[in-house]
């Protein structure tokens, strides 16, 4: 190689390597890392450490009664773990369109007249096909710092619903019906997914349900959840052994549910937002793990048997 060229090809590869090096020095590759809290903050200590790196699964919230359109209210915690700012910060919310509380008015016996919820003028608000696309301007967020927001859910027993077949959820709550309709204290499970969107952070996205049921405490509501993630199952564990050639598919996953007990029933009726909030931060609340499908509450289950492949070394499971 002609030796001019050569010196020129490592004078190129030295300003590249520099370039690249001032640049990770003054961090213009680094991305800001956002973290999100679903619900009330768990109580200390109530996970041992290795749950508490499981991803969230789902609220579970038990109220003494049925009693409907029911507004929940769900907050949101978002942190700037890094030290670079966010800006242009958007949440994203997709659920289904009959949880809607936006325009709804929701009878009030102790005033003897009917509120109606307006929507926040930051909020953008779009429906189509049984799902309702929310959208939240927040804004700037510094680092280190954090960001309270949330959304108003108004849930609707099972018994209650009529989604129709043109829904995007009308297969998921049927096979929602299906699978726990047969638990007496069971009322809804709703899912939800949480997109983090902004021009200089990777986008991020939040699964979780919410879980209603009928319960008088908070122990009544950690005794129920036993039954309806077993119920998710539907049976189709694969066999205890050794298997050739294990597909992709996994054979389950351990998610976090936030358990929450309310038996205010002024206000799950009330149309002041403020006052829902601070019912949803005071009530009273647990944390667990549990080993769920890999379809998880709502999706449609598959014969795990068939994904594990060949069984070619069966055993026994012990007795205990």
């Amino acid at each position: 190689m002609d030796p001019l060229a050569a010196a020129g090809l490592a004078v190129g590869a030295i300003g590249t390597a520099l370039s690249i090096a001032v640049a990770l020095r003054s961090r213009q590759l680094n991305r800001p890392v956002l973290s999100i809290v679903v619900g009330p903050p768990p109580p200390k200590g109530s996970l041992s450490g290795t749950d508490q790196r499981v991803q969230f699964g789902a609220l579970v919230l038990g109220t003494p009664s049925e009693a409907s359109p029911r507004l929940f209210a769900c907050p949101f915690v978002i942190k700037n773990e890094s030290s670079l700012p966010v800006s242009d910060l958007v949440l994203r919310l997709e659920y289904p369109a009959s949880c809607l509380a936006d325009n709804r008015s929701f009878p009030q016996p102790d005033k003897g007249k009917v509120a109606i919820l307006r929507t926040r003028p930051e909020r953008e608000v779009f429906e189509m096909s049984g799902v309702a696309y929310v959208s939240i301007e927040l804004g700037l967020l510094r680092p280190g710092d954090r960001m309270a927001t949330g959304e108003l859910f108004a849930l609707t027993p099972f018994s209650a619903r009529s989604e129709g077949p043109d829904s995007y959820y009308f297969e998921i709550f049927q096979r929602v019906q299906r699978r726990y309709g047969h638990i007496p204290s069971f009322a809804a499970l709703i899912p939800i997914s949480l997109h983090l969107r902004a021009g200089n952070i990777r986008p991020s996205t939040v699964a979780f349900s919410i879980l209603w049921l009928r319960a008088e405490s908070l122990q009544e509501v950690a005794a129920t959840v036993g039954p309806i993630v077993q119920a998710a199952w539907e049976g189709h564990w694969p066999k205890l052994g050794l298997y050739l050639r294990p597909r992709w598919k996994r054979f389950w996953r351990r998610e976090r549910f936030t358990l929450l007990y309310s038996d205010n029933e002024r206000a799950s009726t009330s149309a002041d937002p403020k006052r829902l909030f601070e019912d949803a931060m005071l009530s009273a609340g647990a944390v667990g793990a549990y080993n769920i499908p890999p379809w998880g509450l709502g999706g449609e289950s598959f014969n795990l048997q068939q994904a594990a492949g060949v069984l070619i070394w069966p055993r026994q499971p012990k007795d205990r």
